[in-house]
């Protein structure tokens, strides 16, 4: 994707998301968990 047409979508996208979601963001922690596990005998 051209530079051009990359920051015209991230300024069209931004304006977006400001009209529609003018409070602050919201931060929402996330954790992720694993386990990984192998078989010792193959």
């Amino acid at each position: 994707m051209p530079a051009e047409a990359v920051a015209k979508f991230d300024a069209e996208h931004a304006q977006m998301l400001a009209e529609r979601f003018p409070s602050e963001v919201l931060q929402a922690p996330h954790r992720v968990f694993a386990v990984w596990g192998r078989n010792p005998d193959h």
